[in-house]
């Protein structure tokens, strides 16, 4: 006994995709507005005394590998943030992640969800 199945047209598959980049898309965008908040938390916080450092805080979203970025690039962003043995550290990265790390949760669910609306 034998039997094959021929698909004539398949409705999943499309539906797949759609969903899959509308989770995507969903996903980035979150990312990139908890990535802000990030950014204006980091700002709010470092230790000021030229302002150099405060205008070298980024945040960068990398659409292909889902992933958010936040850092300074002052050449001493690491120092100030780490501390050394001169000197006390005065975070302001870490703070800044941890204030917002259940926005970026709950953005990653809801970036979930919408693939599947």
């Amino acid at each position: 006994m034998s039997f094959s199945i021929r698909i004539v047209s398949d409705t999943v598959t499309p539906k797949l995709i759609k969903g899959m980049a509308l989770m995507k898309q969903a996903i980035v965008d979150g990312l990139d507005n908890v990535g802000a908040e990030m950014e204006a938390t980091a700002r709010a916080i470092v230790p000021v005394r030229t302002g150099f450092l405060r205008s070298t805080i980024y945040h960068q979203v990398d659409p292909d590998g889902l992933t958010l970025e936040l850092g300074a690039l002052a050449d001493y962003a690491i120092y100030v943030e780490m501390g050394t043995r001169f000197m006390s550290a005065e975070p302001y990265i870490r703070p800044a992640f941890d204030q917002n790390s259940q926005k970026l949760l709950d953005n990653l669910v809801l970036g979930i969800l919408a693939g599947f609306e």
